[in-house]
């Protein structure tokens, strides 16, 4: 009988399957123990195979060769063990070169000398890389210009939106904490592993910012509205009116935000490229913005009033005023007999949020809590179009039919100038014709990619009237080129248009999620 120690930290099942796959023994074959030592396993061997078991020594290193190991399976028969310079013989075949312990190779050979069974021991460990960290941003004003937020239920959440975030001279707008580098790494066996750098993030600086000494904090060199986009940060001059926009300053034209502490008269006009805040009372007024528009307190008027922005339109009321907002109309209070034109949502959901009268139209999604009111029902919401692309998709087809037209008399010139005699003049003058209707249809062929493509981003698949409320009889519901009006109250619903039966329909509110997938085929 053979008697092989082993580690008792070594898992009963690596035992058994090494004593299968190196020996060539059954269970049968041998009992594990108990022994004296409580560190220690006797593997107790009856039958010893035929065949000579010789010294195996392996050196060894994990998948990434971080690790390196030695593993030892002493003879079963009474072999001589090899001397300790075999093990280093064997460890520089191995390649082994780096970082190694050779006290752990010595304790080892010691095990292996008194029928130790060696298993994966560490005599080796390399220096992992260490892979280098992306550049950092962070932000320190609150990115109130962002679009809302939508909860978990897919409410959009207009309350507290102002569309706008304002910096003080001074104040500190973004740090960065650069990429790093980060560390190469070594292998067992002395081979160099590169590291990943971390990716940088490089902002830009527009108008009043400027970097600090250390080139990481980007500080506003002036007061004003703070624009954001990720590669490009910039703090526009506000244009502040202390009082109202009246006779004592006029019309106002500014190219950055203009800031009305005060009301707008009746008949005035204020146009702030970058924005418009005004926090008091307009009148029969125009105002017009590339950005947003915000009305803190709101607008009435006799039906002279026009708001036009490419951003967001946030009002706190609003009465027979025509808005027109490429993005979302936000309506804090009420709209009373407004024409209201988004280019994607209209949002009535706080305070009051009735909507009433006029004309609603929006792209993707109207939300509202009351639409319509007593006496005040017999208006249409339209839904599933932008209305400025039908704008543009007009015009584009008017300019076609221009070119269309000056084509055709180009043909007719050169036909006439072919049948007569043709002098060196004439012929000068058909291929310069030629070249201009080749410019034309070139042209054309333009307007109409140019006219494809809008009338693909006017493709909308799921919108829906949310009327969190009631919805009062009389109101007009439109998609595509379906309506329905409704006969009768209805509370918290939300319409949609059914593509399977090219109809408007409608479903509790409750049961929203029931038509979420309604724009499978």
């Amino acid at each position: 009988m053979t008697i092989l120690r082993i580690s008792s930290k070594t898992p009963i099942e690596v035992i058994r399957k090494t004593l299968s796959d190196v020996y060539g023994l059954a269970v049968s074959d041998y009992e594990i123990t108990e022994s004296i030592d409580p560190a220690y396993m006797n593997i107790e061997i009856y039958s010893v195979p035929d065949i000579l078991i010789d010294n195996i020594v392996v050196f060894s290193t994990d998948a990434d060769q971080y690790v390196g190991y030695i593993s030892i399976y002493p003879p079963l028969t009474n072999l001589y063990p090899e001397p300790f310079d075999y093990m280093i013989k064997l460890l520089k075949e191995s390649g082994i070169c780096y970082n190694v312990d050779y006290d752990v190779i010595r304790s080892a050979y010691d095990g292996y000398v008194n029928k130790e069974l060696i298993l994966d021991k560490v005599v080796a460990r390399g220096k992992k890389a260490i892979h280098g960290k992306n550049a950092e941003i962070t932000i320190h004003f609150d990115e109130l210009n962002r679009r809302p937020a939508i909860d978990e239920l897919g409410r959009v959440d207009y309350k507290s939106v102002d569309l706008f975030a304002i910096a003080e001279k001074g104040e500190t707008l973004l740090t960065k904490k650069p990429a790093t580098d980060g560390t190469y790494g070594i292998t067992v066996r002395d081979e160099h592993v590169n590291q990943h750098k971390g990716t940088d993030v490089e902002i830009h600086m527009g108008e009043g910012v400027a970097l600090n000494e250390s080139g990481m904090t980007y500080v506003s060199t002036t007061s004003g509205y703070i624009h954001f986009d990720s590669k490009k940060i910039s703090v526009s001059a506000v244009y502040v009116v202390e009082n109202n926009v009246d006779y004592t300053t006029g019309n106002i034209s500014f190219n950055g935000l203009v800031h009305v502490r005060g009301d707008v008269i009746p008949g005035f006009k204020v146009y702030g490229e970058e924005g418009i805040i005004v926090d008091g009372i307009c009148q029969d007024v125009e105002l017009t913005s590339k950005g947003n528009i915000v009305l803190r307190t709101g607008i009435k008027s006799t039906g002279n009033s026009l708001i036009t922005a490419d951003g967001d339109v946030s009002i706190g009321y609003a009465e027979n005023v025509k808005i027109y907002s490429k993005r979302n109309i936000i309506i804090k209070k009420y709209a009373y007999n407004c024409e209201l034109y988004a280019g994607e949502r209209i949002m009535a959901n706080s305070a009051e949020g009735i909507i009433a009268g006029g004309v609603v139209r929006a792209f993707s999604e109207v939300s509202v809590k009351l639409l319509g009111s007593p006496g005040n029902s017999k208006f249409s919401v339209i839904l599933g179009s932008k209305y400025f692309i039908e704008e543009e998709v007009g015009n584009i087809r008017r300019e076609k039919l221009r070119l269309i037209d000056a084509i055709e008399k180009i043909v007719l010139a050169v036909k006439r100038a072919e049948l007569s005699q043709q002098d060196s003049a004439g012929q000068h003058k058909v291929g310069k014709l030629l070249e201009m209707k080749a410019s034309f249809s070139s042209l054309v062929d333009d307007l109409d990619k140019k006219e494809k493509g809008l009338l693909s981003d006017n493709i909308v698949r799921d919108a829906k009237l949310k009327v969190r409320n009631r919805a009062y009889d009389g109101v007009k519901v439109m998609f595509n080129n379906s309506s329905y009006t409704l006969k009768e109250e209805m509370n918290r619903v939300v319409f949609y248009f059914d593509r399977k039966y090219n109809e408007v329909a409608w479903v509790n509110i409750k049961d929203m999620a029931a038509i979420e997938g309604n724009g499978e085929d």
